[in-house]
């Protein structure tokens, strides 16, 4: 048998794992992806071979102990514990302790940087959640200062903290990742304002002048408060593939006892448990901190809305959020208005953990393990994760899964189910009237790629920003089985603001999740107000016998753009020539490039090529072998030549000047000679 060591759970993989947030957020539906948590052995040529495979991977645990009082015991060690899976006592190899005093004015001050010391395999994991949908405009403010307050006074730095946000029409928005840079989050909890109040659910109306419309709003209310459901299930199966605790600061006014336990609507106290229950299952605490002091009027078993001036008994809120809180084993804080003794609390409750670790044997049957942490010492209440699942084969993963593992084989420098023999890719940003679009193009050797092969292949194209969001996504099908023995070209457009974007292409086996990928970072330009702009030019090279697979723009701008492909932004003859994605083969002294002008006049073009490494310049003899027109943009096909290039890394340099005027536009790319 073969043994893989995996230590899967490093730091680095915990904070991949929350882009699957970005996921859910943007509802790529439309896309097959899986599991990242399943890694794959390399060296597998088919799913029955990898479910024989014996891999060991380090378990981590997170622990809280505290005594009869509810104080946190801080003075345990390693022997003290006891860790049972399924009922068998494991042997502990990994122990950590941490103790998180409330960070002095001084230190605040300071903000000194995390030392190597502080890091730690499982750190503190803070989600402050702000609700727009069940709150009101003084409650999202209050919740603001609250938050403000905990991030400026709570944090050490070795936190780490996202941002969510709840509305009716935006959904579940992820507004900053975890980080560890709480400045970052600040600036974004500094950024709400009322403008965020939009999307609030809707107001029930039991008035009398407002009776006939009573059961509408109420239908309406109940479907709102079942979508919330739903989405923070999914929020809760994604948040389950983080290790550890996420403790997460809910700021709400909750939802109405009437809806959520009134006696004709079981439907939704069953689903509001069951979302509860799953964010257990997922070591979510929920610290609630109840707002609705701004939506209740000094009478007893009361709402007042401002917004109708109405009066409204038997609406009391609260109680979803204590039930939310108990489930989940957070707590529940009624007054938003002590966020000063609320915070502090929240402190004081997750600032005292062990982190315990055992390796296990990894078996593809998918089965739940029961864990069960004891101390020796007596009077003591442990809270620590209650079990976890096994991994499954890949074509057993749900489509939550298959996202994340997509994400993965993106992101990751070294996911476990990418073969060795990555693909080569090309990102080129490129201009037109209506904005800024970029063109990805990849070459894929079949040929090569028998580990991954089948009849159909996906090949999935993702963009991401320099947040690591997703801005754009592709996903299609090659059949392999057609082009055995040849050369595949894969291009897809975008339509993209200005900025600096990180571009995959990712081709996997839906049966096994083997997969191979490209990967490359491009800056998209900013548009210039005045002048004229030449591109970065397409670099082609003679090749015949390969084939040429277009994805068609994906947004529909409205403008006539949703069918265009490549050859109509790069016009070129693709019989003869291909893109020039991965290395110039040396000997070669022509080349041909393909440059865009956003300017329909005469121009004049210049150039030389730059070796990177000694600085020297070689110019290029260029000449101009055809034109071609679309609305204002002219496509020049322009031969280039020069010396024999030697093995290296170069910069190709155009300049174009307009003959009349004599204005002049820069544009450069880089390429390799073997």
């Amino acid at each position: 048998m073969n043994f893989n060591f995996v230590k899967s759970q490093s730091n680095n993989n915990f904070k991949r794992l929350i882009f699957i947030i970005c996921l859910l957020i943007f509802s790529f539906n439309k896309f097959a992806f899986s599991d990242f948590l399943v890694r794959h052995p390399r060296n597998s040529d088919n799913q029955d071979t990898l479910q024989h495979e014996v891999r060991v991977t380090l378990k981590l645990i997170q622990v809280y102990v505290t005594d009869k009082k509810g104080i946190p015991v801080i003075d345990l060690n390693q022997t003290e514990f006891e860790v049972y899976d399924n009922g068998k006592r494991v042997n502990l190899t990994e122990f950590e302790k941490h103790i998180l005093y409330s960070p002095t004015k001084t230190d605040r001050e300071e903000k000194p940087e995390v030392s190597s010391e502080d890091h730690s395999q499982m750190n503190r994991k803070f989600f402050l959640f702000f609700d727009f949908a069940f709150n009101n405009a003084r409650g999202i403010i209050k919740a603001k200062e609250a938050a403000l307050y905990f991030i400026d006074t709570k944090l050490h730095p070795s936190d780490e903290i996202a941002v969510l946000s709840y509305s009716t029409m935006k959904g579940l928005t992820l507004h900053e990742n975890l980080t560890a840079d709480h400045s970052k989050v600040r600036e974004v909890v500094e950024g709400f304002g009322l403008k965020d109040v939009l999307g609030g659910a809707e107001n029930l109306n039991p008035s009398e002048e407002y009776s006939r419309f009573q059961s509408l709003s109420q239908k309406i209310y109940k479907f709102q408060v079942l979508n919330f459901t739903k989405k923070i299930k999914d929020l809760a199966k994604a948040l389950g593939y983080i290790p550890g605790y996420k403790h997460i600061i809910f700021f709400s006014s909750g939802v109405t006892n009437k809806i959520v336990y009134g006696r004709r609507n079981s439907h939704v106290k069953y689903e509001w448990e069951d979302m509860s229950k799953e964010l257990a299952s997922s070591n979510c605490l929920f610290y609630t901190v109840d707002s609705s002091s701004f939506v209740l009027s000094d009478a007893e078993n009361g709402f007042f809305n401002t917004a109708t001036g109405f009066f409204y008994r038997d609406m009391i809120w609260g109680s979803a959020l204590e039930r939310l809180a108990q489930v989940t084993g957070g707590k529940y804080f009624g007054n938003i208005n002590d966020y000063e003794n609320i915070t502090e609390e929240i402190q004081d409750l997750t600032s005292a953990y062990y982190v315990l670790g055992y390796y296990i044997d990894e078996k593809w049957d998918g089965k739940y393990h029961k864990i069960k942490v004891e101390v020796k010492r007596r009077d003591c209440k442990v809270l620590a994760q209650k079990g976890y699942f096994n991994s499954r084969p890949f074509n057993k993963y749900t489509e939550l899964e298959k996202r994340i593992h997509l994400v993965d084989l993106a992101l990751n420098e070294s996911p476990l189910s990418l073969i060795e023999d990555e693909l080569s890719l090309l990102a080129l940003p490129y201009s037109v009237t209506e904005g800024s679009r970029l063109a990805v193009i990849s070459k894929i050797q079949v040929e090569r790629l028998k580990e991954i092969s089948q009849k159909k292949i996906e090949v999935n194209t993702l963009i991401f920003d320099n947040r690591n969001f997703i801005v754009s996504s592709r996903k299609g099908e090659i059949d392999f089985s057609k082009y055995s023995q040849k050369d595949l070209y894969y291009s897809s457009l975008s339509a993209l603001p200005p900025g600096h974007y990180k571009c995959c292409v990712v081709l996997r086996n839906s049966e096994t999740g083997k997969a191979a990928r490209a990967a490359s970072s491009v800056v998209i330009p900013e548009k210039i107000e005045y002048g004229f702009r030449i591109d970065p030019p397409l670099l082609l090279k003679p090749e015949k016998n390969t084939v040429h697979l277009f994805s068609r723009l994906p947004e529909k701008t409205g403008r006539g753009e949703d069918n265009l492909s490549l050859l109509d932004i790069y016009p070129f003859d693709s019989t003869e020539y291909s893109p020039l994605v991965e290395e110039l083969e040396q000997g070669r002294t022509k080349l041909l490039a393909v440059v865009r002008c956003s300017i329909a006049a005469k121009v004049n073009f210049m150039g030389h090529i730059v070796h990177l490494s000694t600085g020297r310049e070689t110019p290029l003899s260029l000449r101009v072998l055809n034109t071609y027109q679309e609305k204002s943009t002219v496509m020049y096909l322009i031969e280039s030549s020069a010396c024999e290039l030697s093995p290296g890394e170069y910069s190709l340099h155009l300049m174009a000047e307009e003959m009349t005027s004599k204005s002049r536009s820069h544009t450069g790319i880089n390429f390799s000679v073997r």
